[in-house]
């Protein structure tokens, strides 16, 4: 029974990984120290109240994308 259902454990562990890559508020409530910050929340940090640095957010996304692409 387990060749039947390789596709469907290998389309939840995509699922899985995909969802714990980009958790934000896990890690924002229970990670107090700023030098172990995931790079989600690294991404916020571009994006301020007044202006939004768009050329350093845009290179990020696509550095935090990469993982998930390979």
């Amino acid at each position: 029974m387990l060749p039947l259902t390789k596709p469907a454990l290998i389309t939840v562990a995509i699922f899985s990984f995909n969802g714990a890559w980009n958790d934000l508020l896990g890690p924002l409530l229970y990670i107090n120290d700023k030098s172990k910050y995931t790079l989600q929340i690294g991404l916020q940090t571009f994006k301020g109240t007044v202006q939004t640095q768009w050329h350093y957010l845009m290179a990020m996304s696509v550095t935090v994308l990469l993982p998930i692409i390979l």
